[in-house]
């Protein structure tokens, strides 16, 4: 049968899992739930999380990556200018034939 953890066999009231301990001073006793309604997820408050490496940007660094970028940019744009123009020539040379 369904024995439930909380005591008691079939027809005997189901009894809700206990609550964990919060971390920090709430004095209502109420757990902080995700969406603001009664059926939210129950989510414990950890302040100890591991600390994220911080990237440090820089106006010099941003300035190089956007000139890089750009640099690259053209270089693609050259590259498909020249192949618009060899297929321009192609079908040029097609439809003369």
């Amino acid at each position: 049968m369904d024995e439930q953890p909380g005591g008691g066999g079939v027809g005997a009231p189901r009894q809700p899992p206990p609550q964990q301990q919060q971390q920090g001073s709430n004095s209502s006793g109420a757990n902080p739930s995700i969406g603001g309604g009664g059926g939210g997820i129950m989510v414990p408050h950890q302040q100890d999380e591991l600390p994220r490496p911080q990237q440090q940007y820089t106006i010099p660094g941003i300035l190089h990556y956007i000139q890089h970028e750009w640099a690259r940019f053209e270089m693609e744009r050259a590259h498909w200018e020249v192949e618009r123009a060899e297929l321009q020539v192609s079908t040029i040379s097609l439809a003369v034939i």
